[in-house]
């Protein structure tokens, strides 16, 4: 893409971030500002599961305590839904996408059964008679929306995680467009908040690699031109699971309440992020100087009782 480099900082506000959540905001951060990008930040709050009030102190607030910044307002993602809307609209106009009514646990109850967590699948055979209603506005309300996928690979190159390959119609089927509160899945919401907001850098977490692929889907369904991604390892816990937010001990507002240098946040997150001198830290320029992205991980990095410990030492 010949346009500048821009990229996002997507949080969820569905409670406080968490040192994860940090590692790949700074190094999102560091890697746009080291190629002269934008960074933008957007609230992604469509269809939370729980959406904490104080999400101005939880999570710019603290970002802002880290040291980063970010160019020109945040983009409140509910406050903004008629582009979402507009693209419903295309795709419903085009008959893509059909309403459904069945709930995830009625969707489980004829999904071959799987071990672990999985998203249950919504087969061809599930989808409504047609003709399907071509004109949301007057649709009936209170149904999801899905939008129709057909078989076959995607494939995308990832900056960082290299060559990639999945197959939704395959792994989930028709998934989720529009949600029956009457706002836009964090699919559709994605895709269309990064094209118009000029997104072209888009740095996650690897476990949002298979969501990439339904992203494409969408994008090529509404003729929008793809960004370049970089996914990395997740932060895990000491057992090898997933950090999360109901960890008081590891989000950020509890450590900066508690007193915690932003510093010692800081030359943890450079050691996650493979920095060079990730002892010498004391502020985000600091870690912007000696960051590289050839340096990251490529395997999922550990949060040790070790380094909760240092976080408080003076």
């Amino acid at each position: 893409m010949d346009a500048a480099p821009t990229t996002r900082l997507a949080p969820s506000p569905t409670g406080g971030l968490h040192l994860g959540n940090a590692r790949t905001f700074v190094a999102n951060w560091a890697l746009a500002r080291q190629r002269g990008g934008k960074v933008l930040m957007r609230i992604e709050d469509v269809a939370p599961t729980s959406t904490t009030s104080t999400w101005d102190d939880d999570v710019l607030g603290v970002l802002r305590w880290l040291g980063l910044d970010w160019d020109g307002p945040p983009l409140i993602q509910s406050a903004e839904l008629p582009p979402h809307q507009e693209a419903l609209n295309t795709l419903a106009a085009r008959g893509l996408v059909f309403q459904c009514s069945r709930t995830r646990k009625e969707l489980v109850l004829v999904t071959a059964p799987q071990e672990g967590d999985f998203e249950a699948r919504y087969a061809p055979e599930l989808r409504p008679p047609q003709p399907w209603p071509t004109d949301p506005k007057t649709a009936p309300k209170g149904q999801n929306w899905r939008v129709k996928t057909e078989p076959g690979v995607v494939s995308f190159s990832d900056e960082f995680a290299g060559n990639q390959y999945f197959d939704p119609h395959r792994d989930v089927g028709d998934f989720i467009l529009w949600t029956k509160r009457g706002q836009p899945s964090y699919q559709l919401a994605c895709v269309i908040d990064d094209y118009r907001t000029g997104v072209n850098m888009v740095f996650r977490g690897d476990d949002l690699l298979s969501s990439t692929a339904r992203q494409i889907v969408l994008a090529k369904l509404l003729g929008l031109p793809l960004p370049k991604w970089w996914h990395v390892p997740l932060v895990l816990d000491e057992k090898g699971d997933r950090l999360a937010k109901r960890n008081r001990s590891i989000r950020l507002t509890e450590l900066r309440d508690a007193g915690v240098d932003q510093g010692a946040v800081l030359r943890l997150l450079a050691k996650w992020c493979g920095h060079e001198a990730p002892q010498h830290i004391k502020n985000i320029q600091d870690f912007l100087a000696g960051f590289s992205i050839e340096r990251m991980p490529r395997e999922p990095v550990r949060c040790t009782k070790q380094d909760l410990e240092q976080l408080h030492e003076r």
